[in-house]
């Protein structure tokens, strides 16, 4: 649940700004993304194949880590071979996170609005990692 229908709202009832809203206002992580398109480019692929490759790979992490953390079935999803490597080492480095991190999820995406900063986000695990409360945000591209 990224945002929630009709946006996040103080509660007086105005609208307010996702954190995401004001990081891309910022120009965040822009330049990073451009130096990945401008590589596959030289690759010869299109910028919408190596998107779609891409995003579907990060899905499909983030599904196997999602399940994972609501103590649901790890699912099998279906995938071509090439993309083996990538999911596998993926899941190592969560797996070698998690059992290093004693981490306890606590909820799952929930929404929160700052009535002083005026912005709202929904994390994906407000969580204990090694006792300490954390967010837990799940993202599956390079560079972030």
């Amino acid at each position: 649940m990224p945002r929630p229908k009709g946006g996040y709202k103080l509660a007086d009832g105005s609208r307010v700004p996702a954190n995401g809203t004001i990081r891309e206002q910022w120009g965040l992580n822009k330049r990073p993304l451009m130096f990945w398109a401008n590589k596959k480019g030289l690759e010869g692929k299109s910028l919408q194949d190596a998107e779609q490759e891409e995003t579907t790979i990060g899905t499909i992490i983030h599904a196997l880590i999602e399940a994972d953390l609501r103590n649901k079935p790890i699912p099998a999803p279906e995938y071509p071979q090439d993309w083996k490597d990538r999911i596998e080492n993926g899941m190592l480095g969560y797996y070698e996170w998690r059992s290093s991190s004693n981490v306890t999820v606590t909820h799952s995406e929930i929404v929160l609005v700052s009535e002083v900063h005026k912005f709202g986000t929904t994390p994906d695990f407000p969580s204990l990692v090694n006792g300490r409360r954390s967010l837990i945000q799940l993202k599956t591209a390079e560079g972030i």
